[in-house]
């Protein structure tokens, strides 16, 4: 808000010096009041027309520009992650090894483990018996 404040108080300050400059140019004479600027502004439907496809053309380069960008950095992150999974698990691989003892299977997945082998031979049967395979 301070920041809007003063700007705005040095926008007002240099206003009020250009129009001052104009007042004591025209007390002395340099500055005749009548006089015309031969400052032409182009016609309103020439400057939408430039407007407009100026910014199309910005449009499309910061649309490339943002592809191009999230392309690279998926693609560097994609690798970045491969790289770090591998270095992790090479890591937990040579700890494993370095302690000698091989991780114990759960007795809770042995039996799922288990169960799924004799739902397979079922399945095995029951398809020979109805003559599918």
């Amino acid at each position: 808000m301070n920041l809007f404040l003063i700007l705005f108080f040095i926008s007002l300050i240099s206003i009020a010096v250009i129009v001052g400059r104009k007042i004591i140019l025209l007390r002395r004479g340099m500055l005749v009041s009548g006089e015309q600027n031969n400052f032409e502004i182009p016609y309103i439907e020439e400057v939408k027309h430039i407007t407009i496809k100026k910014l199309k053309r910005y449009g499309y380069v910061v649309l490339i520009n943002t592809i191009r960008i999230s392309m690279k950095s998926t693609h560097f992150a994609k690798n970045k992650g491969t790289d770090i999974v591998n270095k992790l698990k090479n890591k937990v691989f040579k700890q494993s090894l370095e302690n000698g003892d091989p991780q114990e299977v759960s007795k809770f997945l042995q039996m799922v483990g288990e169960y799924k082998h004799k739902i397979k031979k079922i399945k095995h049967r029951i398809r020979k018996e109805e003559g599918i395979d």
